[in-house]
């Protein structure tokens, strides 16, 4: 049976599924818990109005300007673009 929990995982890969409308992220689990132990391999599909927090040491200005966009529910767009490279390190940016 699943079991619904926050998972963080330093992410090594990322592919967007076009067919799925989904993204999916492969990393090794960063934090243990009760169900998953750290450093196991893990992928996680991300589909749309699901939530995702995407967390690093340190954030370029551009990402920066692309979430604040991306998060401001006065602009509207047809096409949302989710810009994926290497990522390293953890703590925090995001939207409501």
């Amino acid at each position: 049976s699943r079991v619904r929990l926050d998972l963080s995982v330093a992410i090594e890969d990322a592919e967007f599924d076009g067919k799925g409308l989904t993204v999916r992220l492969r990393g090794r689990v960063a934090k243990e818990n009760n169900y998953v132990r750290m450093n196991s391999y893990h992928t996680l599909d991300v589909g749309l109005d699901q939530r995702l927090t995407i967390t690093k040491d340190r954030w370029d200005a551009v990402h920066l300007d692309v979430i604040e966009s991306a998060c401001n529910p006065d602009i509207n767009a047809d096409v949302v673009a989710i810009l994926l490279s290497s990522v390293t390190g953890a703590s925090g940016r995001g939207c409501a």
